[in-house]
C-alpha cells in the first residue's frame, strides 16, 4: 500500500514518514513538496491510497490542493495536516474532500488512529466540528455517513 506525503519541510516529511512505516509495517510512503509534484507523483502511482496534505504549502495552493488531488486520485483517501485547527479551515477542507483533519502536533498514537480511519473509509475531525464536518462530508459525496467516525478534542 502507498501513502503519499505532501508537506514543503523536508524534515517533517522524513520524520512523518517514518513515524507512517513503524506504525504501518508494509506501507511504502511517497514525498512531495508542493502539488505539483504530487500530481506527478499520482500520475506514476495509480495506487496511492492515502494522502497526507499540508495546507501552507510552499506553493500557496492549501485548501485548492485538495479538489486538483482528489481529481487526480479520486479513491484515495486525502488527510489534512496542519498547525491551523480553527473550525472555519477544518470545515473548508471536508467539505473540499478530506476525509480527516490533523493537527501537527498530535502525538504518534493519534496520528496513527486518524489514518486507521482514514483507511477503513471513515471521516476524523475535531469534535467540536464533527456534525457539521460529516454533513459536510455527505454532502459532497453524496452518501450516507462513512462506516467509522474518529474526533480529537
Amino acid at each position: 500500500m502507498k501513502v503519499l506525503l505532501i508537506d514543503g519541510h523536508v524534515l517533517f516529511r522524513d520524520a512523518l514518514g517514518l513515524q507512517i512505516r513503524m506504525r504501518f509495517r508494509g506501507l511504502h510512503v511517497l514525498q512531495a513538496g508542493d502539488v505539483s509534484t504530487a500530481v506527478q507523483l499520482l500520475s506514476r502511482h495509480p495506487d496511492v491510497r492515502l494522502m497526507l496534505l499540508d495546507l501552507d504549502l510552499l506553493d500557496g495552493q492549501g485548501l485548492q490542493a485538495i479538489a486538483s488531488l482528489r481529481e487526480q486520485a479520486p479513491a484515495a483517501r486525502l488527510v489534512v495536516l496542519s498547525a491551523d485547527d480553527r473550525p472555519h479551515t477544518v470545515q473548508q477542507a471536508v467539505g473540499a474532500g478530506a476525509c480527516g483533519f490533523v493537527l501537527k502536533t498530535v502525538d504518534g498514537d493519534t496520528l496513527a488512529r486518524v489514518l486507521q480511519v482514514a483507511l477503513d473509509g471513515g471521516v476524523y475531525c475535531r469534535r467540536a466540528a464533527r456534525t457539521r464536518c460529516l454533513t459536510r462530508w455527505q454532502r459532497g459525496r453524496r452518501t450516507s455517513r462513512p462506516t467509522r467516525c474518529g474526533t480529537w478534542g
